[in-house]
């Protein structure tokens, strides 16, 4: 269960971004085979990523996320990805960071959403 990411889908959802996957400790689900990292790669990248939350957006969404989270991503370890493909990039970006900093993310769309109102 990825309890510590409640509150921020939560966030998410009442600021209007679209989320399709989520994870609070990304290195630990691939060590458990829980992404499509092949099984030779997965003790690698289970070590790049431990301690790093994860979200998966809509680029758009992703890129409007990154701007409201600059406060608190600044000098950390925030990285974001997007899929190019044959036919150009997917529609979904993945955005890793620090899963101490779930909660601070939270508060922070929750602070944009009352300053909009």
């Amino acid at each position: 269960m990825d309890e510590l990411m409640v509150p921020l889908v939560k966030a998410l959802w009442a600021s209007g971004y679209t989320s399709l996957r989520c994870c609070q400790d990304a290195g630990q689900a691939i060590r458990a085979g829980g992404t499509r990292t092949p099984v030779e790669h997965r003790p690698l990248y289970g070590d790049f990523y431990e301690g790093l939350a994860w979200v998966t957006l809509p680029i758009e969404d992703m890129i409007r996320l990154r701007a409201i989270a600059q406060p608190v991503a600044e000098y950390r370890r925030w990285m974001a990805s997007a899929p190019i493909r044959q036919g150009g990039m997917g529609p979904w970006a993945s955005l890793h960071f620090p899963t101490d900093q779930i909660d601070d993310l939270a508060k922070l769309l929750r602070s944009s959403l009352h300053d909009a109102s």
